[in-house]
């Protein structure tokens, strides 16, 4: 039956003209048997816990109260009451009511169009400061801030293992903004279910706990591989392909050979199954793994080209663009292993690009030749 015939038998059926009067009338059934299923205990939505599906249907109940109410401002908050109304409808269908879902969305959408059309598009979402003190924290320490608020767990791992994959490699990088040096990759196998306190993405972690965790998922990973690139590589293909490069080649040394890979933010040309997860070192414990084992490493060798250049400073800074790093990068000039592609070490005059100085001689007139 077309959709309005529908709307219009339906109507007919209950007595009521008013498409508001329907959905009030449907909201009134839906909500009493509702209450009556969560009190008795019996049925629910498959996977949703009584918690969780009381949850979604006071939401629900609420969005319907909005739209009767009319207090709805944008269209975004009017197809976000939509939807929540649609589950409500959608969880009846245990009530031998099949058809209700179609009812609410046809009444909901008809009554509401000559509204929807002249609401206004929702605001571009701004993330504010939520007091007076973040006002005047930089982006780089808010984000760091949203970054220790995340929980770094095995749920990316379990799901690759729901799909049936057996060895799960976390896959990061370390290195890529550092104006010195390689940029090194690691890739780390752990056992199923491996836990490990305290473990999250390395830049959250001071150097002893990074270097006591390095220690502990040496000891309990299946296989771990590290890949680094140097810095006239990274001149030549530049940093994003040497990244992936880096990662690529510690994914082909780990044995045995992975058949799902965890990923930070990127795709890398494998044949291998990948998970590409944004913040990823701070979400998958084997991403995490994958980080803490290859800043230990390049930390390590930072520290080793401190004894070789130890006007740099690398020891604190390891390569990253610190005032102090730049000030000796004008002071001193770069080495052979600052990655020249990099715009402070471009812009930086190196000592063999200043013309040498030429002495003038003033010579008498009189001794030109004629």
């Amino acid at each position: 039956m077309p959709r309005p015939a529908l709307q219009t038998s339906l109507m007919r059926k209950v007595g009521i003209n008013s498409v508001v009067d329907l959905i009030f009338q449907l909201e009134i059934q839906l909500i009493q048997k509702l209450v009556f299923i969560y009190e008795i205990g019996e049925e629910r939505p498959l996977g949703e816990t009584r918690a969780l599906s009381d949850l979604r249907n006071r939401r629900a109940k609420a969005a319907f109260g909005n739209l009767l109410r009319g207090s709805l401002k944008n269209r975004t908050a009017f197809f976000g009451a939509s939807k929540s109304c649609h589950h409500l409808a959608k969880n009846t269908a245990i009530f031998g009511l099949p058809s209700c879902r179609y009812k609410i969305s046809t009444a909901i959408h008809a009554s509401s169009s000559d509204k929807l059309n002249v609401m206004p598009r929702a605001p571009k979402f701004i993330l504010e400061a939520e007091s007076q003190e973040e006002e005047t924290l930089s982006a780089a320490t808010r984000k760091m801030r949203m970054l220790r608020s995340l929980v770094c767990g095995n749920r990316h791992e379990k799901a690759a293992r729901a799909q049936g994959f057996t060895l799960i490699a976390g896959v990061d990088e370390v290195g890529r903004g550092s104006l010195f040096g390689c940029v090194v990759a690691a890739a780390v196998i752990l056992p199923e279910n491996t836990r490990i306190r305290g473990l999250r993405d390395s830049k959250q972690l001071l150097r002893e706990d990074r270097e006591r965790l390095a220690k502990i998922v040496e000891q309990k990973a299946i296989a771990i591989a590290i890949e680094e690139i140097d810095a006239a590589t990274i001149d030549r293909i530049n940093i994003y392909q040497a990244s992936k490069l880096a990662m690529t080649q510690a994914v082909l040394k780990l044995t045995p050979a992975p058949d799902h890979l965890l990923i930070d933010a990127l795709r890398l040309n494998h044949p291998c199954a990948q998970t590409s997860i944004i913040y990823g070192d701070s979400l998958s414990i084997s991403i995490a793994a994958a980080s803490v084992v290859a800043k230990v490493y390049r930390d390590q060798k930072m520290r080793e080209f401190h004894d070789q250049y130890p006007e740099y400073g690398l020891a604190s800074h390891k390569g990253y663009s610190t005032p102090v790093h730049l000030a000796a990068l004008e002071k001193y000039g770069p080495t052979p292993l600052h990655r020249k592609s990099f715009r402070p070490v471009a812009q930086t005059s190196l000592p063999w690009d200043t013309p040498p100085q030429v002495e003038i001689i003033d010579v008498p007139v009189d001794a030109l030749p004629a």
